[in-house]
């Protein structure tokens, strides 16, 4: 859910105003590196994609790997960036702020770090052919919910490279919207997991339910990065 929502009282000034250079060249590179985390938060939900929907061990490990070495990428950017906040470089009443957003940014790596790994495991056991069904019938759901990870990640990125308040608002609505149509998804599942639950495997019910969690999780943080992204312009624009 949002963490930030009032920073709206202060955004309808500014909103009709572009940004008139208040960036200084710390700040643009930390958005930046931002971006580049949430770059590598892309490819990794493509890679989760192959991996929910591949039929074989080989490909789920091969592919696992590659999510791995994204996860490390992202530590290191993260890093870095850190470290450059806190250098003396950025306005100290934003630099919290500016490092919840990195700190967020680098979660989403850890958990599709954490969802790649899930995968493996399960891929490693052979379940019976009725709850091998069970498994599939969660599959549909979530696909959804990796496109709509892929949908509030491209807007973050929309986000961070916005060259006005208005814009920006208009953007982290988007996100809103991508994050409550994940609810909706998250809940349906859950509900319909519960009512299979008495057919199932209890590790296909632990899958299934720590899959959707992380996915949700990963929405979350798009919607809070947004959040916090608004609150650090407007403020630096006032």
């Amino acid at each position: 859910m949002p963490i930030l929502r009032t920073v709206f009282h202060g955004v309808v000034q500014l909103a009709r105003k572009g940004f008139r250079g208040i960036f200084i060249v710390g700040e643009k590179m930390v958005f930046q590196n931002i971006a580049e985390i949430i770059q590598l938060g892309l490819e990794a939900r493509g890679i989760i994609y192959e991996m929910l929907n591949a039929d074989n061990l080989p490909a789920i490990i091969r592919l696992n790997e590659q999510v791995i070495s994204l996860e490390k990428q992202s530590d290191v950017v993260a890093f870095k960036v850190s470290g450059e906040i806190t250098s003396g470089a950025i306005s100290s009443n934003i630099l919290d702020n500016l490092l919840e957003c990195v700190d967020m940014a680098d979660n989403i790596l850890d958990n599709f770090h954490y969802i790649g790994r899930e995968i493996r495991r399960t891929g490693r056991l052979r379940f019976e052919a009725v709850e091998l069904g069970n498994f599939l019938a969660f599959q549909g759901q979530l696909n959804e919910l990796l496109d709509l990870s892929q949908q509030a990640m491209e807007a973050l990125k929309r986000l961070l490279s916005s060259k006005s308040i208005e814009e920006m608002q208009s953007i982290r609505m988007e996100i809103e919207g991508v994050e409550e149509n994940g609810d909706n998804i998250k809940d349906a599942s859950f509900d319909r997991l519960y009512l299979m639950a008495p057919s199932m495997h209890y590790l296909q019910f632990m899958h299934i339910s720590e899959l959707v969690h992380k996915l949700d999780d990963i929405l979350d943080s798009c919607e809070d990065i947004a959040d916090l992204i608004l609150a650090i312009s407007t403020s630096i624009s006032k």
